[in-house]
């Protein structure tokens, strides 16, 4: 089956297995990018925004890379649980 501009592929919304992002892993590992595909690459995110949620865990994450006292680590989870309206699949 062919890729028909403006059809939903037959995948679509489909989870691939654990195994077959192995095999597209090892598939991808050592490829070598013109600079012109890097280039598409990096502009293709470019101008795109981190959602607060994402910037507070990196904040976290770049925060718990110091060593801190238990109740300072507390009190900066306690405010970070998460969100129950996210929808971690977007």
């Amino acid at each position: 089956m062919a890729f028909v501009l403006g059809q939903v592929p037959w995948n679509n919304g489909i989870e691939q297995t654990d195994e077959v992002k192995q095999k597209i892993g090892r598939a991808n590992r050592g490829k070598i990018r013109t600079a012109e595909a890097r280039l598409r690459m990096g502009a293709s995110h470019r101008g795109r925004k981190h959602s607060e949620e994402t910037k507070r865990k990196m904040s976290l994450s770049k925060w718990l890379t110091v060593e801190h006292s238990a109740s300072a680590v507390a009190d900066r989870l306690i405010p970070m649980a998460p969100n129950a309206n996210y929808d971690h699949r977007r």
